[in-house]
């Protein structure tokens, strides 16, 4: 199933990536690969990760882990509306203490692809969980691993990832966007 919402492609091109670049992304999201997107706080990490979400097959339904607080829902803001109600299950990693445990992210009820949405200190715990799980689609954000990205070392410990973007800045009022081209592993 060809992904093409004109709407989601002309989204992702706010962010100025190329348009080399948008379809080296979309040709990723088509077949399933994961796609970890880093930057500091306030870059636009969920924002883009909302716009990837929806190029997804719409059929798919996907796990979403995250952090917020004490909080035992996840912020419905960070997912576009459209896609609400693919969400299969979410797991707080600030509540749940036992979210670190790879039985918990395993039974979140039949996902098809992971969401994870900068979990903080857990995020090499759960990469490494998902890659044990043999995931495949997973679209993450994260801000703590931002000074090493691209990195010799980074690429050591991240081999799950098969893209990642990092983002420097973000300007939701003036729609100023400003993403690195995409690098691949």
């Amino acid at each position: 199933m060809k992904i093409e919402p004109v709407s989601n492609l002309a989204r992702l091109a706010q962010w100025n990536f190329e348009s080399a670049s948008v379809a080296l992304i979309v040709e990723h999201i088509e077949e399933h690969k994961n796609i970890l997107l880093t930057g500091p706080v306030g870059s636009g990490k969920t924002s883009l990760l909302k716009d990837l979400i929806s190029l997804t097959n719409p059929e798919l339904h996907f796990g979403y882990i995250y952090r917020n607080g004490a909080n035992t829902t996840y912020n419905e803001r960070h997912i576009h509306p459209w896609d609400v109600h693919r969400v299969a299950g979410a797991i707080n990693v600030d509540f749940d203490q036992a979210a670190s445990d790879e039985l918990k992210i395993g039974s979140i009820q039949a996902p098809d692809f992971f969401v994870v949405d900068d979990v903080g200190a857990e995020f090499e715990l759960i990469t490494e969980m998902l890659t044990s799980m043999r995931c495949t689609g997973t679209l993450a954000t994260n801000h703590v691993i931002y000074r090493d990205t691209f990195g010799p070392s980074f690429f050591r410990r991240q081999k799950y990832y098969d893209m990642v973007i990092k983002l420097e800045k973000y300007h939701q009022g003036g729609a100023v966007y400003t993403a690195k081209h995409p690098q691949l592993r």
